[in-house]
């Protein structure tokens, strides 16, 4: 599945004991998005975790200690 609203020439491959190359439709490359959004989402969501996990930790330890 793709979100690729055009299409150019590529290869296609299938495998099953042996290896049979072909001609197939493939997402042009000019047509490719970069996920950025998400991406930057998940760097801040689990950057949030660590630190979150770290000062917890940190925390801890120091009413442990007294």
């Amino acid at each position: 599945m793709t979100n690729a609203t055009t299409v150019c020439p590529g290869q296609i491959s299938a495998q099953d004991q042996s290896a049979a190359p072909a001609t197939g439709l493939a997402p042009c490359a000019s047509a490719v998005t970069p996920e950025v959004p998400a991406t930057l989402l998940i760097v801040v969501v689990g950057g949030v975790a660590v630190g979150g996990f770290l000062y917890l930790r940190r925390r801890r330890s120091r009413t442990l200690s007294i």
